[in-house]
Protein backbone atom coordinates (compact mmCIF):
# COMPACT_ATOMS: atom_id res chain seq x y z
CA UNK A 1 0.00 0.00 0.00
CA UNK A 2 0.96 3.69 -0.88
CA UNK A 3 1.62 5.23 2.16
CA UNK A 4 2.59 8.86 2.71
CA UNK A 5 3.47 9.96 6.45
CA UNK A 6 3.53 13.54 7.23
CA UNK A 7 5.96 14.49 9.44
CA UNK A 8 4.21 17.34 10.61
CA UNK A 9 0.93 17.20 11.15
CA UNK A 10 -0.86 20.71 11.39
CA UNK A 11 -4.40 19.99 12.98
CA UNK A 12 -5.65 16.69 12.94
CA UNK A 13 -9.30 16.35 12.21
CA UNK A 14 -10.04 13.15 9.54
CA UNK A 15 -11.62 9.98 11.36
CA UNK A 16 -9.89 6.68 10.66
CA UNK A 17 -13.58 6.08 8.84
CA UNK A 18 -13.14 8.82 6.75
CA UNK A 19 -10.55 10.51 4.09
CA UNK A 20 -10.10 13.80 2.24
CA UNK A 21 -8.16 14.18 -1.29
CA UNK A 22 -5.18 15.69 -1.10
CA UNK A 23 -3.24 17.38 -3.95
CA UNK A 24 -0.82 19.07 -4.87
CA UNK A 25 3.39 19.65 -6.98
CA UNK A 26 5.89 17.45 -5.84
CA UNK A 27 8.90 19.54 -4.99
CA UNK A 28 11.79 17.52 -4.13
CA UNK A 29 12.15 13.68 -3.55
CA UNK A 30 14.67 11.53 -2.11
CA UNK A 31 14.86 7.64 -3.21
CA UNK A 32 17.72 7.40 -0.30
CA UNK A 33 15.61 8.23 2.35
CA UNK A 34 12.27 7.81 1.05
CA UNK A 35 11.02 11.65 1.55
CA UNK A 36 8.94 13.71 -0.59
CA UNK A 37 8.46 17.31 -0.07
CA UNK A 38 4.99 18.49 -1.23
CA UNK A 39 3.26 21.97 -1.97
CA UNK A 40 -0.19 21.71 -1.63
CA UNK A 41 -3.74 23.46 -1.04
CA UNK A 42 -4.32 21.54 2.23
CA UNK A 43 -7.66 20.07 3.89
CA UNK A 44 -10.14 22.50 5.22
CA UNK A 45 -10.04 21.96 8.95
CA UNK A 46 -7.52 19.19 8.75
CA UNK A 47 -4.40 20.91 7.06
CA UNK A 48 -3.22 24.27 6.14
CA UNK A 49 -1.60 25.40 2.92
CA UNK A 50 1.59 24.94 2.47
CA UNK A 51 4.80 22.90 1.81
CA UNK A 52 5.08 19.44 3.64
CA UNK A 53 7.30 16.94 4.10
CA UNK A 54 6.07 13.57 3.53
CA UNK A 55 7.56 9.46 4.03
CA UNK A 56 6.85 7.17 1.23
CA UNK A 57 7.57 3.81 0.16
CA UNK A 58 10.10 3.14 -2.29
CA UNK A 59 8.47 2.75 -5.36
CA UNK A 60 6.36 6.34 -4.98
CA UNK A 61 10.35 7.46 -4.54
CA UNK A 62 11.57 5.66 -7.96
CA UNK A 63 8.24 7.06 -9.94
CA UNK A 64 7.55 10.31 -8.56
CA UNK A 65 9.93 13.36 -9.55
CA UNK A 66 10.38 17.55 -8.98
CA UNK A 67 7.25 19.09 -10.76
CA UNK A 68 4.67 15.98 -10.84
CA UNK A 69 1.18 16.54 -9.89
CA UNK A 70 -0.26 14.04 -7.63
CA UNK A 71 -2.67 13.33 -5.73
CA UNK A 72 -4.32 11.02 -2.36
CA UNK A 73 -6.36 10.30 0.64
CA UNK A 74 -5.77 11.78 3.76
CA UNK A 75 -6.59 10.12 6.60
CA UNK A 76 -6.25 10.11 10.27
CA UNK A 77 -4.44 6.92 12.24
CA UNK A 78 -3.99 7.65 15.97
CA UNK A 79 -2.18 11.20 16.27
CA UNK A 80 -0.87 11.44 12.94
CA UNK A 81 -1.87 12.19 9.13
CA UNK A 82 -1.13 9.63 6.31
CA UNK A 83 -2.09 10.32 2.55
CA UNK A 84 -2.87 6.93 0.89
CA UNK A 85 -3.78 5.91 -3.08
CA UNK A 86 -1.57 7.91 -4.05
CA UNK A 87 -1.63 8.85 -8.17
CA UNK A 88 -0.84 11.08 -11.19
CA UNK A 89 -3.01 14.11 -11.34
CA UNK A 90 -2.04 16.04 -14.33
CA UNK A 91 -5.52 18.13 -15.53
CA UNK A 92 -5.16 16.53 -19.16
CA UNK A 93 -3.93 13.11 -18.28
CA UNK A 94 -6.82 12.64 -15.92
CA UNK A 95 -9.70 14.04 -18.63
CA UNK A 96 -8.22 11.41 -21.17
CA UNK A 97 -8.65 9.02 -18.56
CA UNK A 98 -11.76 10.17 -17.78
CA UNK A 99 -13.02 10.28 -21.02
CA UNK A 100 -11.61 6.85 -22.18
CA UNK A 101 -13.04 5.23 -19.05
CA UNK A 102 -16.70 6.97 -19.94
CA UNK A 103 -16.48 5.19 -23.39
CA UNK A 104 -15.56 1.97 -21.80
CA UNK A 105 -18.79 1.99 -19.61
CA UNK A 106 -20.78 3.08 -22.34
CA UNK A 107 -19.95 -0.11 -24.38
CA UNK A 108 -20.38 -2.66 -21.24
CA UNK A 109 -23.81 -1.08 -21.17
CA UNK A 110 -24.38 -1.93 -24.73
CA UNK A 111 -23.48 -5.06 -24.62
CA UNK A 112 -25.24 -6.12 -21.30
CA UNK A 113 -26.20 -9.12 -20.13
CA UNK A 114 -23.58 -10.50 -22.10
CA UNK A 115 -20.32 -8.37 -22.21
CA UNK A 116 -17.83 -11.11 -21.91
CA UNK A 117 -15.50 -10.80 -25.51
CA UNK A 118 -15.03 -14.00 -27.10
CA UNK A 119 -12.10 -15.72 -28.85
CA UNK A 120 -11.83 -13.54 -32.33
CA UNK A 121 -13.30 -10.12 -31.01
CA UNK A 122 -10.88 -7.34 -29.93
CA UNK A 123 -10.20 -5.93 -26.60
CA UNK A 124 -12.23 -3.02 -25.21
CA UNK A 125 -10.91 0.20 -25.30
CA UNK A 126 -9.26 1.96 -22.01
CA UNK A 127 -7.07 3.86 -20.44
CA UNK A 128 -5.00 2.68 -17.31
CA UNK A 129 -2.02 3.40 -15.12
CA UNK A 130 1.07 1.66 -15.05
CA UNK A 131 3.73 0.75 -12.60
CA UNK A 132 5.62 4.02 -13.48
CA UNK A 133 2.36 6.29 -13.24
CA UNK A 134 1.83 6.54 -17.02
CA UNK A 135 -1.22 5.93 -18.64
CA UNK A 136 -1.44 3.39 -20.86
CA UNK A 137 -4.32 3.55 -23.69
CA UNK A 138 -5.38 0.19 -24.93
CA UNK A 139 -4.18 1.52 -28.70
CA UNK A 140 -0.67 1.63 -27.37
CA UNK A 141 -0.71 -2.43 -27.33
CA UNK A 142 -1.72 -2.23 -31.02
CA UNK A 143 1.55 -3.78 -33.44
CA UNK A 144 2.29 -6.21 -30.40
CA UNK A 145 1.40 -9.84 -29.64
CA UNK A 146 0.00 -9.26 -26.28
CA UNK A 147 -0.52 -11.87 -22.96
CA UNK A 148 -2.94 -10.16 -20.03
CA UNK A 149 -3.94 -11.59 -17.29
CA UNK A 150 -5.16 -10.55 -13.72
CA UNK A 151 -3.59 -10.39 -9.88
CA UNK A 152 -3.78 -8.24 -6.86
CA UNK A 153 -0.20 -7.53 -5.22
CA UNK A 154 -1.37 -8.53 -1.69
CA UNK A 155 -2.85 -11.82 -2.63
CA UNK A 156 -1.98 -14.27 0.06
CA UNK A 157 -2.31 -16.96 -2.00
CA UNK A 158 0.66 -18.60 -3.21
CA UNK A 159 -0.82 -20.77 -6.20
CA UNK A 160 -3.00 -18.03 -7.38
CA UNK A 161 -1.21 -14.55 -8.42
CA UNK A 162 1.87 -15.07 -7.03
CA UNK A 163 2.48 -18.23 -9.53
CA UNK A 164 0.48 -16.46 -12.04
CA UNK A 165 3.08 -13.80 -11.83
CA UNK A 166 6.43 -16.10 -12.30
CA UNK A 167 4.64 -18.26 -14.73
CA UNK A 168 4.32 -14.66 -16.73
CA UNK A 169 8.32 -14.37 -15.93
CA UNK A 170 9.16 -17.80 -16.90
CA UNK A 171 6.87 -16.67 -20.20
CA UNK A 172 9.10 -14.22 -20.92
CA UNK A 173 12.41 -16.07 -20.26
CA UNK A 174 11.50 -18.57 -22.58
CA UNK A 175 10.13 -15.91 -25.99
CA UNK A 176 13.62 -14.18 -24.97
CA UNK A 177 15.39 -17.51 -25.51
CA UNK A 178 13.28 -17.99 -28.35
CA UNK A 179 14.15 -14.75 -29.99
CA UNK A 180 10.44 -13.60 -30.18
CA UNK A 181 9.84 -10.27 -30.30
CA UNK A 182 7.70 -7.91 -30.35
CA UNK A 183 5.94 -9.72 -26.89
CA UNK A 184 4.69 -7.47 -23.98
CA UNK A 185 3.22 -9.20 -20.86
CA UNK A 186 0.27 -7.35 -18.84
CA UNK A 187 -0.90 -7.54 -15.21
CA UNK A 188 -3.73 -5.91 -14.63
CA UNK A 189 -5.20 -6.12 -11.05
CA UNK A 190 -8.39 -6.90 -9.56
CA UNK A 191 -7.91 -3.98 -6.76
CA UNK A 192 -7.28 -0.61 -7.58
CA UNK A 193 -8.28 0.65 -4.58
CA UNK A 194 -4.93 -0.54 -3.30
CA UNK A 195 -2.71 -0.92 -5.98
CA UNK A 196 -1.86 2.29 -6.60
CA UNK A 197 1.52 3.09 -9.70
CA UNK A 198 3.87 3.06 -6.49
CA UNK A 199 2.80 -0.44 -4.99
CA UNK A 200 2.56 -2.04 -8.57
CA UNK A 201 6.48 -0.26 -8.16
CA UNK A 202 7.28 -2.04 -5.56
CA UNK A 203 5.82 -4.98 -6.34
CA UNK A 204 8.07 -5.71 -9.24
CA UNK A 205 10.79 -4.65 -7.47
CA UNK A 206 10.36 -7.40 -4.80
CA UNK A 207 9.55 -10.43 -7.38
CA UNK A 208 12.83 -9.09 -9.71
CA UNK A 209 10.42 -9.00 -12.80
CA UNK A 210 11.76 -7.36 -15.83
CA UNK A 211 9.89 -4.09 -16.98
CA UNK A 212 11.16 -4.44 -20.20
CA UNK A 213 8.31 -5.80 -21.87
CA UNK A 214 6.22 -6.36 -18.58
CA UNK A 215 3.81 -3.51 -17.09
CA UNK A 216 1.14 -4.12 -14.05
CA UNK A 217 -1.60 -1.78 -14.61
CA UNK A 218 -4.08 -0.46 -12.54
CA UNK A 219 -6.92 2.69 -12.49
CA UNK A 220 -10.34 3.77 -11.77
CA UNK A 221 -12.56 0.93 -9.87
CA UNK A 222 -15.42 1.08 -12.10
CA UNK A 223 -12.72 0.63 -15.28
CA UNK A 224 -11.78 -2.30 -13.60
CA UNK A 225 -14.84 -3.77 -12.90
CA UNK A 226 -16.02 -2.95 -16.69
CA UNK A 227 -12.51 -4.75 -17.98
CA UNK A 228 -13.44 -7.95 -15.63
CA UNK A 229 -16.66 -8.13 -17.21
CA UNK A 230 -15.64 -7.58 -20.79
CA UNK A 231 -12.53 -9.90 -20.18
CA UNK A 232 -15.23 -12.52 -18.37
CA UNK A 233 -13.09 -12.51 -15.11
CA UNK A 234 -14.89 -12.82 -11.88
CA UNK A 235 -13.92 -10.90 -8.62
CA UNK A 236 -15.77 -10.29 -4.93
CA UNK A 237 -14.22 -8.56 -2.57
CA UNK A 238 -14.10 -9.74 1.08
CA UNK A 239 -13.76 -6.02 3.02
CA UNK A 240 -13.14 -8.01 6.28
CA UNK A 241 -9.90 -9.04 4.95
CA UNK A 242 -9.24 -7.42 2.22
CA UNK A 243 -9.01 -10.69 -0.31
CA UNK A 244 -10.40 -11.19 -3.07
CA UNK A 245 -12.49 -14.49 -4.33
CA UNK A 246 -11.14 -14.52 -7.91
CA UNK A 247 -11.88 -16.13 -11.26
CA UNK A 248 -7.76 -16.46 -13.31
CA UNK A 249 -7.57 -16.09 -17.74
CA UNK A 250 -4.61 -16.09 -19.63
CA UNK A 251 -5.40 -13.69 -22.53
CA UNK A 252 -3.24 -14.01 -25.84
CA UNK A 253 -4.01 -10.46 -28.25
CA UNK A 254 -2.71 -10.33 -31.38
CA UNK A 255 -1.50 -7.52 -32.76
CA UNK A 256 -4.91 -6.11 -34.06
CA UNK A 257 -5.89 -6.07 -30.95
CA UNK A 258 -7.92 -9.26 -31.02
CA UNK A 259 -8.36 -12.03 -28.52
CA UNK A 260 -6.52 -15.66 -30.01
CA UNK A 261 -6.70 -18.07 -27.39
CA UNK A 262 -7.44 -17.69 -23.62
CA UNK A 263 -6.98 -20.51 -21.02
CA UNK A 264 -9.15 -20.02 -17.89
CA UNK A 265 -7.81 -21.08 -14.16
CA UNK A 266 -4.81 -21.04 -12.40
CA UNK A 267 -2.95 -23.79 -13.94
CA UNK A 268 -1.83 -23.24 -17.55
CA UNK A 269 1.54 -23.67 -19.28
CA UNK A 270 3.81 -21.51 -20.87
CA UNK A 271 4.45 -23.58 -24.01
CA UNK A 272 0.79 -22.92 -24.83
CA UNK A 273 1.42 -19.50 -25.09
CA UNK A 274 4.89 -19.62 -26.11
CA UNK A 275 4.38 -21.88 -29.68
CA UNK A 276 1.32 -19.52 -30.36
CA UNK A 277 3.28 -16.19 -30.33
Amino acid sequence: MVVLAIIFCGHLGVNADESKELRGEVLSVSAETRILRLKHGGVDGVLEAGETDFAVIKGDALIFTPGDLIRGKLVRMEESLRLEGIWPARDFAERVVDNTNRQLHQDTLSRDPAPFRQIGENIPTFALYNQNGNVVLSRKLMGKKVVLNFIYTRCPMPMMCPAATQRMQNLQKLAREKGIKNLQLVSMTFDPDYDSPGVLKEYMLNRKIDESNFMLLSGDPGAITDLLRQFGVAARKDEHSNTYDHSMATILIDERGKITFRKDGMKWDENEFLKRL
